[in-house]
């Protein structure tokens, strides 16, 4: 398949004037299409993309790592309405609002997964529990004239819990948690980023919260990568680090760790790695997940099982959700058919999660785009123009979208 210039043209004047419904529409007829092609990587990279275009999560939608209630009865994360006073689950209210210049790039969340909770390694977790005490023991450690640690850098695979982790650590020491989504603030303000970071800076000053940079890679990038406006990107967001109150935190993730420039590496105290997630602790999820339907549906597959299925084929978190809850749905859906039609069902549950949890993990090496979507787009018409270079050829195979 072809994308012709105009198709790119189309998606870039779709996402930029907010048409998000007719935007994700035509992403997804290019996916499937790819997809009929057999192209299945490219057709995830597509979605992978149109998922990181969005300005924002919507309200009440699940975080992408680790979640307290399997089977869709909570999350490791609830996204707040932006703008608005909220109220929190004790009863009392946020009033920190969003500025109109940050709108749509940075959001409050509301931790519902302490730290004991999360599923992590052991060496993880002690790494975790030790910055936690030190943040904790603030005070203590100033009154013997240490610095406290104020920054923490995140990196790992995508899906595997580094948003929940800073919301957990957010839960601990009871302050707001804010994202700053930076993969949108640039691709939507490229050449405008020092005038957004100069007012993230002026809000910080006003609020005692945690700042959660998600894709920081996308502001951070080493100054010697790219081009001009990539250095003075990350000479903007350098100084925001720099500056940053010593009564707020500034966290980061990064699924790229390798292209964050060394001095914004330098700034961050701690630098903390979720590794992927091995067979016990998939086996641990999936075992917390059939603790979350028992009584109401029958699973015959052991976590052991589970956990070296999901394992072998290099699931995370995230992924290992999407096919569990993809397959009770599924179920759900056979059983009221069947009761319909007074049959039994031809598929048992247990059946539809293996065949869920054998099917291979998606491409990771392919989820960091530093544009969100136009990323991907873009990507896709450099691969067909070698591809034609290569070729001595300009026409065959199936007509440009």
């Amino acid at each position: 398949m072809k994308l012709s210039r105009d198709t790119v043209a189309e998606l870039i004047k779709l996402h930029f004037q907010g048409q998000d419904r007719e935007f994700a529409q035509r992403v997804d007829a290019i996916a499937d299409q790819l997809e009929a092609e057999g192209a299945t990587t490219e057709a995830y990279m597509f979605r992978a993309a149109k998922r990181n275009a969005k300005a924002r999560p919507e309200p009440g939608t699940r975080d992408k790592g680790q979640g307290t209630k399997p089977g869709g009865r909570g999350a490791g994360l609830t996204t707040l309405p932006r703008g608005k006073d909220i109220e929190d689950e004790a009863g009392g209210r946020s009033k920190i609002e969003v500025p109109r210049e940050l709108s749509g790039f940075l959001y409050e969340v509301r931790p519902k997964l302490t730290l004991a909770d999360m599923i992590l390694d052991l060496e993880t977790r002690q790494a975790a529990d030790e910055f936690l005490r030190d943040l904790q023991a603030a005070d203590l450690l100033q009154e013997h004239g240490l610095s406290p640690v104020r920054t923490l850098l995140l990196h790992g695979p995508p899906g595997d819990g580094k948003t929940t982790l800073a919301g957990a650590i957010a839960l601990a020491l009871e302050l707001p948690l804010f994202v700053l989504r930076c993969a949108g603030l640039r691709s939507k303000w490229v050449g405008e980023t020092q005038a957004q970071a100069a007012a993230a800076m002026r809000w910080l000053r006003k609020h005692e919260l945690i700042l959660f940079m998600d894709e920081a890679d996308s502001l951070l990038l080493d100054r010697n990568r790219g081009a001009s406006y990539t250095a003075e990107d990350t000479n903007a967001l350098l100084t925001l680090l720099d500056e940053a109150p010593e009564h707020n935190y500034v966290f980061a993730a990064t699924n790229r760790l390798e292209v964050i420039d060394p001095a914004a590496r330098r700034r961050f105290e701690v630098t903390l790695e979720l590794r992927a997630p091995g067979a016990a602790e998939l086996a641990e999820y999936f075992e917390r997940w059939a603790k979350g339907i028992k009584g109401r549906f029958k699973v015959d597959l052991s976590a052991e099982q589970a956990g070296s299925l999901a394992a072998g084929h290099g699931l995370s978190f995230a992924v290992l959700e999407q096919r569990l809850n993809g397959a009770l749905r599924s179920h759900v859906i056979e059983l009221a058919h069947c009761q319909g039609e007074k049959r039994k069902p031809s598929t048992s549950l247990s059946d539809l999660l293996r065949s869920k949890l054998e099917l291979p993990g998606p491409p990771s090496q392919l989820v960091p785009i530093d544009i969100p979507w136009t990323g991907a787009v873009l990507q896709q018409l450099q691969l067909q123009t070698q591809s034609h270079a290569r070729h001595g050829s300009t026409g065959g195979g199936n007509p440009a979208i």
